[in-house]
């Protein structure tokens, strides 16, 4: 009924859709689509901005084809949409988008077509938004004359591990759809998991991440807790790890692209079907606070060190939103920023891991390339943890009786710094 050796088009070759490209066009004609002429001219040159794969990995696909035009997915058998699924301004699902990529896709829809969506999105959302638009722009029936699936992308940005190492949830709109589907992954990833339906899929995602956000917020609420009693959090961790079955997370800025916006895809289903999202909702207006109780925090710190607050020169390292990544979607490292410049301080940033015109752009023009060479900062604040931070000599940096405040605990102590941590 399928085809045994598809031709495939990729919708989007960002952090997910190029290392799916990459990988399947070792196997079968590919066509890597993306609306950024720029992004194709730099993969055609093999040049990946995101730093996710070397020249040896285009080299490799050499069944992949990268392009800015429709008319290049004519001839496609098996769609696979990895667009962004962000959120506008209140916090509500942007799914324009992946309706777009739908649309598309479905104008190039074929009889026995299939399409497998990998972008984050809440449960339901793909027979519910997806299918409907893939039928309109196709003319075709849904589970008659095409198929859908969803297998969640699960790319760890910054983690070194290929994406044949990730294990690979699959679903699909009938029962061979989805064996197909699964044995379509197989090719490319070393372990696949085929569940019953495709909206167990979407729940697995979203519950994943949501997870995590509750996880970390719960210790960024301890963090602020122990903060007003002066107990150290993180030799309360220390303690609590000697108990068998503790899970350790550490406080943090939650940016990103998937942990600070699933969770707003799941409430909003939630709200939909008359649930009460209290729990994912508290856990996002507490992560959301953590820059502001940073930004008090510094200035708290300046003051009982006798230091000025207005025009304080303050040091943030890290720009990215986790470590060792150059990404800088939603990074909260911009908002502690603005937090501490709206109490007075002057702020500069670091990230050597991080395209520099990219963080001027975000930054306005406040991120160095360098670190000074001489005394220049009141306060430096390490929020992200790269290991290039590891070895920083940051005494050279600080002024008289100025300090460092670091949040990950992930510096090493010197008897001649004044180090805090939550």
């Amino acid at each position: 009924m399928f085809k045994e050796s598809p031709t495939l088009g990729i919708l989007g070759l960002g952090f997910v859709g190029l290392p799916l490209a990459l990988a399947f066009g070792q196997h079968f004609k590919t066509i890597g689509f993306d609306i950024s002429r720029q992004r194709i001219e730099e993969l055609q040159s093999k040049h990946d901005r995101n730093q996710q794969a070397s020249q040896q990995d285009f080299l490799k696909a050499r069944l992949l084809q990268v392009s800015a035009y429709p008319q290049d997915l004519s001839g496609v058998d098996v769609f696979i949409i990895a667009v962004p699924t962000p959120v506008d301004s209140h916090n509500q699902p942007d799914l324009n988008m992946l309706k777009n990529a739908s649309l598309l896709a479905g104008s190039f829809l074929q009889k026995q077509g299939i399409v497998i969506y990998e972008s984050t999105t809440y449960p339901t959302c793909t027979r519910e938004f997806c299918v409907p638009l893939l039928e309109q722009a196709s003319h075709l029936r849904y589970n008659h004359d095409f198929f859908v699936g969803y297998s969640p992308e699960r790319i760890n940005v910054g983690d070194a591990r290929p994406l044949s190492e990730i294990v690979k949830i699959t679903s699909g709109s009938t029962l061979e759809s989805a064996r197909y589907i699964d044995q379509l992954y197989q090719r490319v990833i070393c372990q696949t998991h085929l569940v019953s339906s495709i909206e167990v899929a979407e729940s697995a995602k979203i519950l994943e991440n949501t997870q995590r956000d509750l996880n970390i917020a719960f210790i960024n609420d301890m963090a602020m807790l122990l903060d007003r009693l002066g107990v150290n959090l993180y030799e309360v961790l220390e303690a609590c790890q000697t108990k068998w079955n503790f899970m350790p997370f550490i406080p943090g800025l939650v940016g990103g692209h998937c942990i600070s916006i699933d969770p707003y895809y799941l409430s909003f289903l939630a709200r939909r079907v008359q649930h009460d999202p209290a729990l994912i909702c508290a856990s996002r207006q507490i992560n959301n606070a953590m820059p502001t109780f940073l930004a008090n925090k510094i200035v708290k710190l300046l003051r009982t060190r006798q230091l000025p607050i207005q025009n304080a020169r303050v040091l943030i390292l890290g720009a990215s939103f986790k470590e060792n990544c150059n990404d800088l979607r939603n990074s909260q490292s911009l908002v502690l920023k603005q937090d501490l410049e709206s109490l007075g301080c002057v702020v500069d940033i670091y990230d050597p891991l991080v395209d520099l015109v990219l963080m001027q752009e975000l930054f306005n023009n406040t991120a160095l390339q360098t670190l000074p060479q001489e005394p220049t900062y009141h306060a430096v604040i390490l929020v992200i943890a790269h290991r290039c931070f590891a070895d920083l000599d940051l005494s050279g940096l600080l002024l008289n009786q100025g300090f460092i405040y670091d949040l990950k605990a992930f510096l090493k102590r010197k008897s001649h710094l004044d180090i805090y941590t939550p």
